[in-house]
């Protein structure tokens, strides 16, 4: 806390397998709980991605953590 840079700070052989960088917030209650919730419950099996865009900002994805790091074990195979 209090540092600059990235919260996760990775081995090179891990930013190898994970060639991103991680922002970390904790809070009370995000907005995108909500949407996310919805995009669960219409999910019918299969994984939810929620997008969400502000005004000129750029689009984002919220998915559930354990699910991102599936996919990113996948993508690494």
């Amino acid at each position: 806390m209090g540092q600059h840079g990235e919260d996760i700070q990775l081995s090179p052989a891990a930013r190898k397998f994970l060639p991103f960088s991680f922002e970390c917030k904790k809070y009370a209650a995000f907005s995108v709980y909500t949407p996310y919730k919805q995009a669960s419950v219409n999910s019918t099996g299969h994984t939810p991605i929620l997008v969400i865009e502000a005004n000129r900002q750029k689009p984002l994805v919220v998915m559930a953590f354990d699910d991102w790091l599936c996919m990113a074990k996948e993508l690494n195979k």
